[in-house]
């Protein structure tokens, strides 16, 4: 499991017993608590892996920490081989959004993608890879996982962007324009864009 925060990532990576070394962390919940604070005050200035025994636990404190949202969206390709983006806060995004109550993850995505940019005839093709995303607001601590699929639509008009939720521009971009205008971008949608090409 990985969290971005900003430019940087804090992951747990489950090895065995015998696999610890000496100066490997073995980390209990407060272990986590200090671990996680000093990482959003900034005193880590780079990204955490931490070697965990028991992953499980360790992940579920780690998610306790924070409040809990589930989103949903998508890398949209359509019938003229170009891919959907969106610009938001001056940066290219994907669309995406928080899921409702009771919504199925592919429900949400495909719903937000034609919320956002009035796409529709869209058709999921793959799943991705989920990413998880730390963020304050309101001076509380939200940790948000994403549900993330490919897509595939017909239709290549031009998309119409969903001011309401600060978007700015939706446009249709060829691959590799949309791979360099999303290399801008946050770390976490840039990972998750060049994951689709992998």
């Amino acid at each position: 499991m990985k969290a971005y925060y900003n430019n940087r990532v804090i992951s747990f990576l489950p090895v065995n017993e015998y696999e610890m070394l000496d100066q490997d962390l073995v980390i209990s919940k407060q272990d986590v608590h200090d671990i996680i604070t000093e990482f959003l005050n900034g005193k880590a200035s780079s990204d955490l892996c931490l070697r965990v025994i028991n992953y499980h636990y360790v992940t579920k404190y780690f998610i306790g920490f924070f409040k809990y949202l589930t989103a949903a969206g998508g890398i949209v390709k359509n019938l003229n081989g170009d891919y959907l983006l969106i610009k938001r806060f001056g940066k290219w995004d994907l669309p995406k959004g928080k899921m409702e109550y009771g919504e199925g993850a592919e429900d949400a995505a495909m719903r937000e993608v034609n919320e956002e940019t009035a796409i529709s005839g869209l058709k999921i093709v793959d799943k991705l890879p989920d990413t998880y995303h730390i963020y304050e607001q309101n001076e509380k601590w939200y940790l948000k996982k994403t549900y993330w699929y490919s897509m595939y639509t017909h239709v290549t008009r031009d998309p119409i962007p969903q001011t309401s939720e600060d978007i700015v521009e939706a446009v249709w971009l060829h691959k590799e324009l949309s791979r360099n205008a999303i290399a801008d971008s946050y770390r976490s949608i840039a990972d998750t864009f060049n994951s689709f090409f992998i």
